[in-house]
This record gives structure tokens, C-alpha cells and sequence, in this order.
């Protein structure tokens, strides 16, 4: 089954809705595109409304929805040609499972969205899949990797004008090294804090710049947070109150940010020494993250106050903040389990209908299955009959073939170059060392030939040990340098390998199309040019007179 058909306008309308932030009015078409479809009996259109409704359901955090939705649609996109939005479902289930607590798996789904947008060349794509990427595996804990894919996915965002994608990226990328800073901080590593903090310090300053230029506030104010804390890890105090006032001001209708930025305070109140002021920004901190239920940001504020405490001596007080800090520890961990028990169970429940529905396209499938082998072997054979049985290069019927293309309207005007190239005394390899080791020095030499052509080169194996190479669009000096390479890669080859204890070199003759020439007569002249190389001594260039280099 492989259809294209673009997608209901409706349907369309619904992702662009989504990417516009209206999950409501985007549900609701996606939804009447479901019915529509349902009531045609037309299963490509059914299947791409629910991946529609499945990106509608990560995007509002309904990430066992999404799953569901997804999972049992994606073979029925796989089937046809309707690759866009296949790419989006794969890089959406990715980061479901992630959230889900099964990051390894995401990553599969992550990778297959990242090679699906470099083969369709398809730029928003390969961002989203790059920094998907990237959280999953700073959940991982692989801050590595999670950093390369990050600057791959900033680079591709920056060169496309994706200006919020890029702003995300950048805050994310800041955010790995604040992480790591503060990871440094609680093994009393403060040397490796500070070095980490500065690398966070100089990418939220650049996603900062980002932020006012594409008017992002909902990243701003964390970034001017999260940059002033950079700063109190570095001991550098100066700037954190503006940038503090700046965070503040942004903080209305975001507790989180409250939170964060009466946390920023009390490290900083704690750095200069105001212990009570320390005290009382860090617990009003604490209560804010314990309200808005984020585990992450109250475990970072139960280290600072068990750090503040133990550092003025309190050791009672730090030992009970220790242990509240070690409790929630370890809920996170049950959490963590059993979203992950969830994820297992949610995933076979989807993997059975994905299997199902699978089963269905494999059913319609084998209708046509004996034509697609019979298409299959008939191009084969059209394939062996143009190729060489022992190099895998063309043979002389393939090299005719493909030359056509290059005498061809408007071809014979532009320049080209064709070699004959010949083994030289190939003859005492066979004698001396048997076929088998020369058959296997024809493989390397071929394998050799290749390296350096391009895509729009043609290399053929004519027989016996002469190929031929044609060059389109290569001048005669151009050619002559590249045989020139081809010829001393030859003669430097570790031949040993294939079982020659005797050396092997080439001879080439190399000529230029001229008017009028067709590729019988080209060949004729490099097949004399390249016996003249053989005359000249043999492991040589030769294509006119006084231009053979050896």
C-alpha cells in the first residue's frame, strides 16, 4: 500500500493550531477529521487524524493518551508516503516514553525521527528530533551526548531562523551545566562548580539575548534566575540582585519562578554571609516548590538548607533537612518505578494493537507480494547484466548504458575525461600466485579506483585487468591529477593482504572528448594512450605526447 495524499485542509489547520499553543480548537478539528474519515471507511485518513489527536495529547502532558493514540497508526503512515507527520509521531513518542520514565526506549524513537528528517532533508524536523534527543538522554544522565545533540539541534535552529526552537535549545544547553555545576557543589567540588557554572553563566547570557530578540518572557525570567545563580556559584556577586530584580519581575503568574528565584537569594544571602536571610529565602523556597508539587527544585533547596546549616555549625538541623532530602529521594525513586511499570504496561497495551494493525497492512500486502518479487528479480537480473560478478562495478553493457546519459542533448559541449586503466604484468600475479590472489587483487584494485570519484563519476571493469573511469565535467588537467593520485595510492597498496608478495602498479591512458567523438572512438584513444603508458616503462599517466608523470 503506498498512497500520497496531502492531508484534509482541516486537518492541516488542526497543527497549526497545535504549534500556535491552541490545543483546544486544535483537538477539536482533529477530532472532526476523525469522524469524517471513519464515516468514508478511509484508514489513511483515520490513521492521520489520531497521530493528530496524539500530538495533541503529548503537547497537553496526556502522555499515556499519546502512546495510545500513536502506537497502534504509526505502521499505517509507515506503509505510504505520508512521511511528515511520521517523523513528528516518532519524535512525540520519544519524548512520551521519556517523561513516562523509559528514556532508553525514547531514544529508539527519538533516533528513528533524526533519521527520518536527515533522509527527508526536512530542517524544523531534525530540530525537534535533535533536542528531543537531548532530553532524553540528560535523563539518562549522558550529559555528553546530551550537549552534542543540543549544539546540533542550536546550529540547525539558528541556520533556519527558528529563533524559539534555538532560545530553547540554548536555555537547555545552560541548564546541563548548571546541573552538572550543581552536582559538583554537593560532592564539595567546588573548583569543578565554578568551572561548570561558567559554561552555564555564557550559554543563558546567549539564550537570554535570544529571548528579548523573539520576546520569549516564559524562558526569560528563568534564564535571568538561573544566570544569577551561575554567578553565586562563581563567587561573582555583583550582578545577582538586578539580575534577581529582572527574574522578579517576570514571576507573576509563575510560582516555579518564585520559587527559583527565592532560591537564587538565599544561596547568594548564604554566600555573603547572611545567615538568617539565608534561612528565610531558602524556606520560603521550600514552600512554594512544595506547593507546586516539583521534587526536583525541593530536593535542590533541601541541599542548600542542610548546606547552609551545617556550614554555621547546626549539624541537628542539617541532619533533618539531610533526611527529609533522603525521603524524597527515595519516593522519587518508587515514582520513578512505577511510571515505569505504567510505561511497560501502557506500551504493550499499544504494542498490541501497533501489531494488529501491522497485521492488517502485512494481510493487504501479501496480495501484491508476488509482483513486487517478480519486479524484484527481473531488476536484478537487469542488474547482473550490468555489472561486473567480481568487482560489483559496471560492466561494459553498464558502462554503455550510463554513458548514454552523458552524450546526451546539451552533454557533448561539456568537458570529459575517460582513463583506461590496465594492471600492469598481471599475468605474473596469476602464474606466480594463483587466480584466487588474483581475483582478490582486481577487488582491492577496484575498491582502490573508487576512492577517490564522485557520485557523478562512472567506474566499469571492461575485463580481464582493465577498467575504465569517465570523469564528466573534468578537464584533462583535473583528470590528470586525479589518476595521478589513483596511480600512487596503487603502487603504495599494501597488496600483501590479498596474498601478492609481488608488487602491483597501473598504466593509464587518459583522453579528452573532442567534437564530435563518441564513447567508442574516446576509448580508442585512451586505449592507445594507455599502451603508450605501458611502452613509457609502465606505472605511469600518459594522455599526449610529453605530459606522462610517473
Amino acid at each position: 500500500m503506498s498512497q500520497h495524499r496531502t492531508p484534509d485542509p482541516e486537518l492541516q489547520r488542526s497543527y497549526t493550531l497545535l504549534d500556535q499553543g491552541q490545543l483546544g480548537e486544535a483537538r477539536r478539528l482533529a477530532q472532526q477529521c476523525l469522524e469524517q474519515a471513519r464515516e468514508a471507511g478511509d484508514e489513511l485518513a483515520s490513521s492521520r487524524a489520531s497521530i493528530a489527536l496524539g500530538l495533541i495529547a503529548a503537547y497537553d502532558s496526556r502522555h499515556e493518551e499519546a502512546m495510545q493514540l500513536l502506537l497502534p497508526h504509526v505502521p499505517v503512515l509507515e506503509a505510504t508516503e505520508a512521511r511528515k507527520e511520521l517523523c513528528r509521531a516518532y519524535s512525540v513518542l520519544g519524548f512520551s516514553l521519556g517523561v513516562l520514565g523509559d528514556p532508553e526506549r525514547g531514544l529508539e524513537w527519538a533516533s528513528k525521527a533524526l533519521a527520518l528528517a536527515e533522509q527527508q532533508q526536512s530542517s524544523r524536523e531534525l530540530v525537534r528530533a535533535q533536542l528531543n534527543r537531548a532530553v532524553l538522554f540528560n535523563q539518562m544522565g549522558d550529559w555528553q551526548r546530551a550537549e552534542l545533540s543540543l549544539r546540533a539541534g542550536i546550529e540547525e535552529a539558528q541556520g533556519h531562523g527558528y529563533g524559539p526552537s534555538a532560545t530553547a535549545g540554548l536555555s537547555n544547553l545552560a541548564e546541563i551545566h548548571l546541573s552538572q555545576a550543581l552536582r559538583c557543589r554537593e560532592r564539595h567540588d567546588d573548583a569543578g562548580a565554578a568551572r561548570h557554572a561558567q559554561d552555564a553563566g555564557h550559554w543563558y547570557e546567549r539564550a537570554i539575548e535570544s529571548c528579548i530578540i523573539h520576546g520569549l518572557d516564559n524562558i526569560l525570567g528563568e534564564a535571568y534566575a538561573k544566570l544569577a545563580r551561575a554567578q553565586v556559584l562563581q563567587s561573582q556577586m555583583a550582578g545577582v540582585p538586578g539580575l534577581l530584580q529582572r527574574a522578579a519581575g517576570l514571576s507573576s503568574d509563575s510560582p516555579v519562578l518564585r520559587a527559583e528565584v527565592s532560591l537564587t537569594q538565599g544561596m547568594a544571602a548564604a554566600e555573603s554571609g547572611r545567615e538568617q536571610d539565608a534561612r528565610h529565602a531558602l524556606e520560603h523556597a521550600l514552600h512554594i516548590a512544595q506547593e507546586c508539587h516539583e521534587p526536583d527544585l525541593v530536593h535542590q533547596i533541601l541541599f542548600e538548607l542542610s548546606h547552609l546549616e551545617r556550614s554555621y555549625g547546626h549539624l541537628q538541623a542539617a541532619l533533618q533537612r539531610f533526611e527529609e532530602r533522603h525521603h524524597l529521594m527515595m519516593e522519587h525513586f518508587k515514582r520513578r518505578l512505577r511510571m515505569v511499570a505504567r510505561s511497560a504496561e501502557v506500551w504493550a497495551e499499544a504494542e498490541q494493537a501497533r501489531l494488529a494493525a501491522r497485521a492488517a497492512i502485512e494481510r493487504e500486502a501479501e496480495l501484491i507480494r508476488s509482483q513486487s518479487e517478480l519486479l524484484a528479480r527481473a531488476a536484478q537480473l537487469q542488474q547482473d547484466a550490468m555489472c561486473d560478478g567480481l568487482t560489483g562495478l559496471l560492466n561494459r553493457r553498464g558502462l554503455e548504458a550510463q554513458a548514454r546519459t552523458l552524450w546526451g542533448p546539451g552533454q557533448s559541449d561539456s568537458p570529459l575525461s575517460l582513463a583506461v586503466i590496465d594492471a600492469d604484468h598481471f599475468k605474473r600475479i596469476n602464474d606466480d600466485c594463483g587466480h584466487a590472489t588474483g581475483d582478490a587483487v582486481l577487488k582491492q584494485l577496484g575498491q582502490l579506483l573508487q576512492q577517490d570519484i564522485r557520485a557523478s563519476d562512472v567506474l566499469a571493469r571492461m575485463g580481464g585487468e582493465e577498467f575504465v573511469l569517465v570523469l564528466p565535467d573534468r578537464t584533462l588537467d583535473e583528470a590528470q591529477r586525479i589518476c595521478e593520485r589513483v596511480r600512487q595510492r596503487v603502487a603504495e597498496g599494501n597488496w600483501q593482504q590479498c596474498g601478492s608478495h609481488l608488487p602491483v602498479s597501473i598504466s593509464i591512458g587518459l583522453s579528452q572528448r573532442q567534437p564530435g567523438d563518441d564513447l567508442e572512438t574516446l576509448l580508442r584513444r585512451a586505449d592507445q594512450l594507455m599502451y603508450a603508458a605501458k611502452t613509457a616503462g609502465r606505472n605511469c599517466v600518459r594522455s599526449s605526447p610529453g605530459s606522462e608523470t610517473s
